[in-house]
């Protein structure tokens, strides 16, 4: 083996995104173990910092940096009335002039990424091409098998494709017909098909029949540098204190975390000497959820800006409880959020519908579910004024198993 990999990778660091940091994280490793990593990869439009801008800096891993012709109003097209109104007309006029799935920001990429990765592929004696979606356009643009038969090429979906049911509510059927197609070409012709999760490894097989050892669950890690955490003295101030990192989708809202700040009304107006003991953090900035606090004028809860990994869990560390808000949709997946919590060592609350996920940490003895599918507040009084017993050798468990360096090994094999 030549030990020479291609990742291609829609977005990279800087961007900072949880695709960017899955590429980051495995090019890290790999480049360390003494491959050398080619990462092409799209420029990002906005002037913005990655956390894991440090873990790129090696001399193994060349990077290849390629114009984005996706416009830069459609990344966040949020945050503006303009931007808003820029986005639907655009994707209008895409759904009258190309086919399938209109917001797939790759759409523009094939050219441009099919000539540098024919330029690496001839140049360099390459091992294997790992392509991850989303955006899925990129696994097609990057299947060159025909070209380069002797070169391993991958197929990684960090998401579901067309068996996500969110993706689906945003198509037509005929849009579906045309990704099925796409969708078809790339389980067949790919090598290997990775996926984070083993929900999305039986939702394919349950497409495409038994894929044997052609198909390979590779989750999301955890890199143990991000954890240099020292223990503070805890307050005695007799308040229960939970902690929630990172973005806050809108999706799906009234599953999770809308049931939660309904609940704590609840509480409020029937306990309220525990109201007064509960503290509750959000370290990230979303408009819509602090007006939903305000709305419900919950006095109880504050919101902190958005932090880097390391910094985030040296904060949680000395919180009780780890909040995770799962919306119908993912109720059965181990999301990295999950993952991430574990080196802390602290029970994981997961707010949301009986699924795998809930299942998971309750079988493991290392959180507590808060059903959504039953009224919350009781559960959150019984949760408070009988802390739950952990299992600790689980955590330690867990962890290993999905350690940076073991993930990597599974994947290199």
């Amino acid at each position: 083996m030549n030990k020479n990999i291609v990742i291609v990778n829609y977005t990279y660091p800087p961007f900072n995104t949880i695709g960017s940091r899955r590429w980051a994280k495995f090019s890290k490793e790999l480049a360390n173990r003494g491959y050398t990593i080619h990462v092409i990869y799209s420029k990002n439009p906005y002037d913005q910092d990655s956390n894991w801008t440090k873990d790129i800096v090696n001399e193994n891993i060349v990077k290849y940096e390629l114009k984005n012709y996706w416009p830069k109003f459609c990344f966040h097209p949020s945050k503006n009335i303009v931007n808003k109104i820029a986005n639907k007309c655009f994707l209008i006029i895409i759904n009258i002039f190309f086919k399938g799935f209109s917001n797939d920001e790759s759409r523009f990429w094939k050219s441009v990424l099919q000539k540098k990765l024919v330029e690496i592929c001839s140049k360099e004696k390459i091992d294997i091409v790992i392509a991850s979606g989303p955006p899925f356009r990129v696994l097609l643009y990057s299947l060159m098998k025909d070209d380069f038969p002797e070169i391993k090429f991958y197929s990684d979906l960090r998401d579901e494709w067309l068996t996500g049911k969110l993706y689906n509510s945003k198509i037509s059927k005929e849009q579906y017909n045309i990704e099925k197609k796409i969708q078809d070409i790339v389980i067949r012709k790919s090598d290997k098909i990775l996926v984070t999760d083993k929900t999305n490894k039986i939702k394919i097989e349950d497409l495409y029949g038994d894929l044997g050892n052609k198909i390979k669950v590779i989750p999301h890690t955890i890199d143990l540098e991000e954890f240099n955490i020292v223990e503070k003295p805890k307050q005695i101030d007799n308040k229960t204190k939970f902690i929630y990192g990172g973005n806050m989708p809108m999706i799906g809202k009234e599953d999770s975390i809308l049931p939660f700040l309904d609940a704590l009304v609840v509480i409020r107006e029937t306990h309220l000497e525990l109201y007064n003991k509960i503290e509750i953090h959000f370290y990230f900035s979303s408009d819509w959820m602090i007006d939903e606090v305000r709305e419900r004028k919950l006095s109880n809860i504050y919101f902190n800006k958005l932090l880097a990994p390391s910094k985030f869990n040296e904060i949680a560390y000395n919180f009780d409880y780890l909040l995770i808000f799962l919306p119908k949709h993912l109720k059965d997946y181990i999301i990295t959020k999950n993952i991430d919590y574990l080196p802390l060592k602290k029970p994981i609350i997961i707010c949301s519908k009986i699924g795998e996920a809930s299942k998971n940490i309750e079988t493991k003895k290392i959180g507590i579910h808060l059903n959504t599918e039953n009224e919350l507040s009781p559960q959150i009084i019984n949760l408070i004024e009988n802390k739950p017993k952990l299992t600790k050798d689980n955590y330690a468990t867990l962890i290993d198993k999905y350690n940076l360096q073991n993930v990597t090994n599974q994947l290199l094999n």
